[in-house]
């Protein structure tokens, strides 16, 4: 990105000339999330939720129901004593990990 020239340098912004650098596909991530949350918003519609309750409950759930890395899980278990710690299924949001100790 910063490699040639650029003749006026402006603020930082996390954007597709980014994502294009890094091979993770962040911002791929990102657009994947939003595009299962709006599927997500479409169903629970389609079986009668108002959209007064589809706003509320993400906002209830905030600061509760927190979501965290498989590395930030990865990182509890090998200090819970396993050597490894792998994902084995994951379907969309869900996953599942094994342990070995």
């Amino acid at each position: 990105m910063y490699a040639s020239p650029i003749a006026s340098l402006s603020s930082f912004k996390f954007d597709q000339s980014v994502v294009n650098v890094f091979t993770d596909l962040r911002f791929e991530d990102t657009l994947q999330q939003a595009l299962q949350t709006d599927i997500n918003h479409t169903f629970k519609k389609a079986q009668g939720y108002s959209d007064l309750e589809i706003t509320q409950k993400p906002s209830a759930l905030e600061n509760v129901l927190l979501t965290e890395t498989f590395s930030t899980h990865q990182q509890r278990l090998n200090n819970a004593g396993f050597s490894s710690a792998e994902v084995w299924f994951q379907y969309f949001n869900f996953a599942s990990m094994i342990a070995l100790k």
